[in-house]
């Protein structure tokens, strides 16, 4: 929600070029009651899909 906030979109390219340039990539908890109401391609969970296409994964563990 955060990245939607300060940049109107769930996943901004700035992210995925920081996230391939490391070496890992630790995702926590994402959404929150107050972007329940945006559409689902800018929901905080959409970022968690762009990021997994990006770096070409295909599982969340847990």
């Amino acid at each position: 929600g955060c990245a939607i906030d300060a940049t109107g979109v769930p996943l901004p390219d700035e992210t995925v070029t920081k996230c391939k340039a490391s070496d890992s990539v630790l995702l926590g908890a994402v959404g929150g009651p107050k972007w329940d109401n945006q559409p689902g391609n800018n929901r905080p969970e959409a970022g968690l899909l762009g990021i997994r296409g990006a770096l070409g994964l295909f599982a969340n563990l847990r």
